[in-house]
């Protein structure tokens, strides 16, 4: 064995390591919420739509009535966009169900561990608020009610 082989078996639980960290890595964007917690976030916006991510990292599905449509995707019903202009006094504006896509909601279900993307179609209403802050509610079958951070429409 060569002084070249005795280098390359020395360096071979090195190259071992970083193939680990670099597959590790490489690992799919995951959950950014906190553990245990169902969370929704702003994720961006159209002309049209405003999209939030919802994540569960609890231990039960979450369930709720939306909409599905191919051009829009998933359109949640009972939201709620409160928003406030940049004079701090409230409104709200209610988005339940989405006008004109179908008489009876499809059934969503979030596994725990899933994501999925919502659409909120803007409204007249919140387009007022412009340099103000607004946040989504969406209130689920059970009572229980998810809320998002602050965003600027």
């Amino acid at each position: 064995m060569g002084p070249r082989m005795i280098y390359l078996r020395a360096m071979r639980p090195c190259f071992l390591a970083v193939a680990v960290v670099v597959l590790v890595a490489c690992k799919g964007p995951g959950l950014t919420g906190p553990p245990g917690e169902i969370t929704l976030s702003y994720d961006g916006a159209s002309d049209t739509d405003f999209f939030f991510m919802l994540e569960n990292r609890s231990t039960q599905p979450t369930l709720f009535p939306a909409t599905k449509t191919l051009g829009k995707g998933v359109m949640p019903w009972n939201t709620t966009m409160v928003c406030m202009p940049p004079n701090h006094t409230p409104l709200e504006g209610i988005n339940s169900p989405p006008l004109g896509y179908s008489d009876r909601p499809d059934r969503i279900t979030v596994s725990p561990g899933g994501r999925l993307r919502l659409t909120i179609e803007k409204e007249d209403i919140v387009l007022r608020f412009k340099g103000g802050q607004c946040h989504l509610q969406l209130r689920l079958p059970n009572g229980a009610a998810i809320e998002s951070k602050d965003f600027q429409p």
